[in-house]
């Protein structure tokens, strides 16, 4: 028998972006306090290169806004290996975000409850707006933790970025 189910806490999916989205502005400060020939370097991580990393974070997020949208989802927009140099990747995240936020900062709450279906190996058939938005969040923390090991690795002070260094709240 497994552990008792915690009581189910309210966490607004809108408010977890909003905190992504200052996370964001974070972790671009150090990544341009890392010199270019770093960035374009091989790490041992998920992909190649930091902006490899940075380029499927964006690409991710640009398919489940995709799959919001009713569209099938792009999961290879761009190819991780595609740029060299942080400002085209930077600009391609920003725009990418820039998308979420039009697709979703208008919803309301009933609106994060409609199913989306998701074509591919996923173990449903449809997510929640509130599950796809909960999803780009975390896949973002993931890949962001790996950026962060990169720039210990690199002697770059990463930025921090847990959120009880933040006042947003997310209730």
């Amino acid at each position: 028998m497994g552990r008792p189910r915690p009581p189910e806490v309210v966490i607004d999916v809108r408010r977890m972006l909003a905190w992504s989205d200052e996370m964001h502005a974070e972790w671009k400060k150090g990544l341009l306090a890392m010199a270019p020939d770093m960035l374009a370097a091989e790490v041992n991580a998920s992909f190649l290169t930091p902006v490899g990393i940075l380029t499927h974070m964006a690409n991710v997020e640009n398919a489940w806004i995709d799959v919001v949208e009713g569209a099938a989802p792009q999961w290879a927009r761009h190819s991780t290996k595609k740029w060299t140099t942080l400002e085209p990747v930077l600009a391609y995240v920003e725009e990418t975000r820039a998308r979420t936020h039009r697709v979703v900062d208008g919803l309301a709450d009933k609106d994060l409850e409609r199913p989306c279906a998701v074509p591919g190996p996923f173990k449903k058939p449809a997510y929640t707006i509130e599950e796809i938005l909960f999803t780009i969040v975390t896949h973002e923390c993931f890949h962001r933790g790996e950026l962060l090991a990169v720039f210990w690795q690199k002697d770059v002070t990463p930025p921090v970025c847990d959120y009880p260094q933040y006042a947003t709240p997310l209730k």
